[in-house]
């Protein structure tokens, strides 16, 4: 049985720092499906799962709302949607666990009041692609479009303000190499949606880009730029829950002095979206340390090794890491290995 660990919504009063902290929770979900842990509510009291279909590993199938506070799950097809084979996801859940959001049947969807809603396009057009992402009041809701003009396939980035297909001017074109080679999408919103988090050319590991949108003022920001060297390349990044940070992992790459091979490693970054202040986490002992969520005051979790399927929790506070499992066991008394 395969369990998934909401080890953001764990970690809260976990930190050496902290007052008057809560006890930590852990809550562990069981499926029989090959269901992954998706996303998290912004208020950290919902979640989404999904897997895939066990005859097409390309089709999304068993979306979930779990309930972090008591450990129940909602399955988000009906028994004959799930013998039909409908497929649909789920990636991403409103405060209070209202608004899911995903796709169902090929289109992106989001599921309000126990039934899935497609989001459309202008004029009511139906859509192909995923919605994956939401804002914590449900109103605004990020995605990527499919888009095949019959010779070449690329994708669309999409923003619905109240169900409503709202327009992104000034986004960029231009990734980390220069090219415009038409391929941007949305990954992730802010929780007020002012912020969206975007990439270009993602399906090029090297000239890939990732960035910050600004709705209000409909400017941009690469992350990474002027700080990390032409062959380094941010990943997988995520918003903290007020979307004033940004977390993720850096391929960092940097010439060594006498050698025809580069340092090449995985670092955490840290970056604040008022102050524009990048933070690439570059001393040897953070090597091989992947940024996973960043909290409401810049506190970065991350997992060592970076992209190894077994791995161990930290979070940074002021220089140093400190290892989940530790701190639960000998503040608390928690065996987190025997929990999960």
């Amino acid at each position: 049985m395969k369990k998934l660990i909401c080890y953001a919504a764990i970690a809260l009063g976990l930190l050496p720092i902290s007052v008057g902290a809560q006890a930590p929770k852990i809550t562990t979900f069981g499926f029989q499906t090959g269901v992954n842990l998706m996303n998290m509510s912004d208020d950290g009291l919902w979640a989404v799962a999904k897997g895939t279909n066990g005859d097409n590993e390309s089709m999304d199938a068993y979306p979930y709302l779990l309930n972090i506070t008591n450990g129940e799950r909602v399955s988000l097809l009906t028994d004959e949607e799930t013998e039909m084979g409908v497929s649909s996801g789920a990636y991403d859940v409103s405060d209070g666990g209202k608004i899911v959001v995903g796709n169902y049947d090929g289109s992106p969807a989001k599921y309000e009041n126990r039934k899935w809603i497609k989001l459309t396009g202008e004029n009511s057009k139906e859509l192909r692609g995923n919605a994956v992402s939401i804002s914590a009041d449900g109103r605004c809701i990020v995605g990527t479009l499919g888009d095949n003009d019959g010779l070449e396939s690329s994708e669309i980035p999409m923003l619905w303000v109240d169900g409503v297909p709202t327009p992104c001017p000034n986004l960029p074109t231009k990734d980390a190499w220069g090219r415009d080679e038409n391929m941007n999408r949305f990954v992730g919103i802010s929780a007020d949606g002012e912020h969206i988090l975007g990439c270009l050319s993602f399906v090029y590991v090297k000239q890939s880009s990732y960035y910050v949108y600004h709705r209000t003022t409909q400017t941009y920001d690469i992350l990474g730029e002027g700080v990390l060297t032409s062959d380094s390349k941010v990943d997988f990044p995520a918003f903290s829950p007020d979307g004033k940070w940004v977390t993720g992992t850096v391929h960092n790459v940097e010439e060594i002095e006498g050698s025809e091979f580069p340092d090449e490693r995985e670092l955490a970054f840290q970056y604040n979206l008022d102050t524009k202040n990048f933070v690439l986490y570059n001393e040897e002992e953070d090597t091989d340390i992947g940024g996973n969520a960043i909290d409401n005051s810049g506190v970065v979790f991350a997992a060592t090794p970076a992209v190894n399927p077994v791995r161990s929790l930290i979070w940074r506070v002021g220089q140093f890491w400190y290892d989940l499992r530790l701190v639960l066991k000998e503040k608390y008394g928690i065996d987190f290995i025997a929990s999960t």
